[in-house]
């Protein structure tokens, strides 16, 4: 088979279905509003085009990467078993390190990554209020979510 007639297969049913989720989470999330993009992308602030253009280029390269393959069958599943592990803490932090803000006002609802370790300031002015309570009286932008959680307090790898 000729690298042409590889990719041409992405033409079939199961190669659409294969190339589908980066593709989707690349291209298609950006479009939609924001209510529906935020559950195939988390948010990442000023960084998020270039990780959407970063995702679809690494899926690219691994449908070129695989087409070479020529090891064994044991990296590959020691590969899933890793993007697998991967896919599981990434479930795992979403709920703590991604805030959900309702804004009953607009009919909306914001989703805003966070940190664990409030700033000073924070600690401060908001000592007993929760997280959501917080970005509703500071605001949800980037440099609002500095100004309560320290840099270094999101989640780690």
């Amino acid at each position: 088979m000729t690298l042409k007639q590889y990719y041409k297969a992405f033409w079939s049913l199961p190669g659409v279905l294969a190339a589908a989720p980066p593709i989707v989470a690349a291209i298609v999330m950006p479009l939609l509003p924001d209510s529906a993009s935020v559950y195939g992308f988390p948010p990442l602030g000023d960084v998020g085009s270039f990780a959407r253009l970063a995702l679809l280029c690494l899926a690219v390269l691994l449908t070129y990467l695989v087409y070479f393959w020529r090891g064994g069958r044991w990296v590959l599943v020691v590969a899933a078993f890793v993007t697998f592990l991967s896919l599981c803490g990434y479930i795992a932090l979403y709920p703590r390190f991604v805030l959900r803000v309702d804004v009953p006002s607009q009919k909306t609802a914001v989703r805003v990554s966070i940190g664990y370790d409030r700033t000073p300031f924070a600690t401060a002015n908001f000592s007993s209020d929760s997280d959501e309570d917080m970005l509703r009286a500071r605001g949800f932008d980037d440099e609002e979510v500095k100004k309560l959680w320290t840099y270094w307090s999101g989640p780690q790898f």
